[in-house]
């Protein structure tokens, strides 16, 4: 009887065992197995592959792929599954295929990949430049990049040229070349004008070549590197025309190719020992001064406008120095925005900055204007040099009265072009123009004679006073106006700051160059309001920031923009600018504590 009893419950364990069993088993022995085969092995480093997932179960989810991109570009994916049926027994295969361009030679790794929980084994594959896959002679279609300096200086300016040569017929519609691509270190990249086309001998062989060129500037000293170009093309076959095979519209007949070129290392050199001021290296750098007016002919009240422009050979416009003019007491003067220009010349990028000075003599004299220079190094002769404008004299004449004054404060200066002009805001009450300023300080300038002063002496010192009461009353009622400007004051339009932030963690870059000239022009206490006005404000490595921006935006092939700096350069300046504005806000309140 006790032995019938255990019997029972051994057999009613036995039964939960067998449930256990049945439902964690399943798992273990419906795992897929995934195999991985290439259709060859070794391949082609210009030839495309073929690479095949089987599995005779269903996987746990569809295939993440994207691990290849490490060292391949992914043309095409595809599946199909297969059922059979034989004496009546089912079986199924599971297959994806993956189409492949090798990007680099060597053996590479094809790496595991996830199909959901389930997931294939690794293995590698060996891609070489010599593998025999078709008849078509390697030098029917070459690809070279070059370089006009193996170590060129930071900033300086080197010439890419990309160049695909061909002896065979190539389809017009169905050809591609990559721009240079920048592999280790940052540099700047700009097309110098368009394709072009000509025909050369080498070797015996006839071969039609396309060519492309390119402004190369370093930002970073040390290595440089730049990835293989990579040419993409479909080569004619004859047979196909003499077949008469109709071709289904939008395809096109022929061998698909692909040809890399070999990739290329600088060694970039940092700024010389002992060089100092802004870092100018060009191959030649120029100063230009044009007088509207001869510094001879000078009238009292009257504008003069002085034309100033620096022209270098070898730079951008962006890399070019704001010209510092010291103005000698009797002259004032304010100068224009910028105006930068960047021109293709003789294969290599000119850049040019011009700025117009408005200068008026507030009083009769002779004045010397003292000489301009600017600091540059010539990457010919490997010596620093100057761009020299001598020194000028001034001769004011006309006599300064009140008649005179009078008729400088109608003239309203006003320059031609003064760039964008701001929004009106909480400190419009303060805002006037340049040649505003000048008519405001030119009554420092004013002589009075000595028997205007014995006349007019007490009723210039009662107006003085009146004035300085006049004046710190205002100064009062200003800054309340501007602390309830800045508690109450928002908005209600466009935040351009926080568009500025979304649009360079996204990595948009015309949506950050939108966002930035917003922001320059609506928020930021700049005159004139405007991105060149900025650099000037600015650190060099917020300067780079804005000038790898705009080449992006403005290359012919728009490129890759990452804005994590950008973003980290906007906002170092912000706080910085918060932080003076608070410690200006603290003084005027130390005097006036009332």
């Amino acid at each position: 009887m006790i032995f019938r009893n255990l019997s029972r419950q051994l057999l009613v364990l036995c039964r939960y065992i067998g449930v256990l069993v049945f439902f964690l088993l399943p798992p273990l022995v419906m795992a897929a197995d995934i195999f991985v085969l290439p259709d060859r092995n070794p391949v082609d480093a210009h030839q495309s592959f073929t690479l095949t997932f089987s599995m005779t179960e269903e996987p746990n989810g569809n295939p993440d792929f994207s691990a290849l991109d490490k060292n391949f570009d992914i043309l095409s994916t595809s599946s199909r599954t297969n059922v059979q049926v034989v004496n009546g027994v089912s079986s199924k295969e599971i297959v994806w295929r993956v189409r492949l361009y090798p990007r680099t030679t060597g053996t590479l790794v094809i790496p595991s990949i996830p199909f959901g929980s389930d997931s294939s084994p690794a293995s590698q594959i060996t891609v070489d430049v010599n593998v025999a896959t078709d008849d078509m002679p390697r030098d029917s279609v070459l690809v070279e990049l070059e370089v006009d300096t193996q170590e060129p200086y930071v900033q300086q300016q080197f010439i890419v040229t990309q160049r695909m040569l061909h002896s065979v017929e190539l389809q017009p519609g169905g050809a591609s070349m990559s721009h240079p691509e920048v592999g280790e270190g940052k540099a700047l990249v700009q097309q110098l004008g368009k394709v072009t086309n000509r025909t050369l001998n080498r070797k015996g062989i006839q071969y039609k070549v396309s060519e492309r060129r390119y402004a190369v500037f370093p930002q970073t000293s040390g290595e440089l590197t730049f990835r293989p170009t990579i040419f993409q093309g479909i080569v004619k076959e004859p047979g196909a025309q003499r077949r008469n095979v109709p071709i289904p519209f939008g395809m096109m007949s022929g061998r698909q190719i692909r040809r890399f070129s070999e990739a290329l290392t600088l060694n970039v050199k940092g700024q010389p020992a002992g060089v100092k001021g802004t870092w100018l290296p060009a191959n030649s750098l120029s100063l230009n001064v044009h007088w509207e007016t001869p510094p001879e002919l000078f009238k009292t009240g009257e504008p003069v406008t002085l034309t100033i422009a620096v022209i270098a050979d070898g730079l951008m416009a962006e890399q070019l120095p704001e010209i510092q003019l010291a103005l000698p007491k009797g002259i004032k003067g304010y100068s224009n925005q910028p105006e930068l220009r960047n021109d293709y010349q003789g294969g290599s990028l000119v850049g040019t900055r011009q700025e117009r000075w408005i200068l008026i003599g507030t009083a009769p004299g002779e004045y010397t204007l003292p000489a301009l220079n600017v600091a540059w190094w010539n990457l010919g002769t490997e010596k620093a040099e100057s761009a020299f404008a001598e020194a000028r004299e001034i001769t004011v004449t006309g006599e300064v009265s009140a008649t005179t004054e009078a008729e400088l404060n109608a003239k309203a200066l006003v320059p031609e072009d003064t760039g964008p002009v701001g929004q009106a805001g909480s400190e419009s009450e303060e805002a006037i123009t340049p040649a505003q300023e000048l008519l405001a300080e030119q009554d420092d300038d004013v002589a009075v004679s000595d028997k205007e002063k014995s006349h007019w002496l007490w009723l210039f010192a009662i107006g003085l006073l009146l004035l300085i009461l006049l004046g710190i009353l205002y100064k009062r009622r200003a800054n309340e106006k501007a602390l309830e400007s800045d508690q109450r004051f928002q908005a209600p339009g466009i935040n351009y700051y926080d568009q500025l932030e979304r649009a360079c963690r996204g990595n948009d870059a015309q949506k950050a160059y939108d966002a930035l000239v917003g922001w320059v022009r609506e928020d930021l206490q700049l005159s004139p309001p405007t991105l060149a006005q900025l650099r000037q404000e600015v650190k060099m490595s917020f300067r780079q920031s804005i000038d790898e921006l705009s080449m992006v935006l403005y290359a012919q092939q728009a490129g890759e923009w990452r804005g994590a700096d950008m973003w980290k350069e906007v906002q170092g300046f912000y706080h910085d600018q918060q932080a003076a504005k608070k410690k200006v806000m603290n003084d005027l309140l130390s005097l006036h504590p009332d």
